[in-house]
């Protein structure tokens, strides 16, 4: 088990290694667990919407390049 002086002592890079990581390892095995009922009724509404081109998404990408154009 790690101890929480242990985490403490790492460094910025370690930490955010170990918390994607985790993250991984939730949404890959136990995906049913991570997200609540009521969050994946909020994410089908959505993907119906998207389906029935009644909402436009874009992907982090497209924001980020948008507002890097100023």
């Amino acid at each position: 088990m790690i101890t929480r002086e242990e985490i403490h002592s790492w460094g910025i890079q370690e930490k955010l290694f170990v918390m994607e990581e985790l993250w991984n390892s939730l949404s890959e095995d136990h995906a049913d667990e991570v997200v609540p009922t009521w969050h994946k009724g909020v994410l089908e509404h959505r993907m119906q919407r998207l389906r029935e081109g009644k909402e436009i998404y874009h992907s982090l990408g497209d924001i980020k390049k948008d507002f890097l154009k100023g």
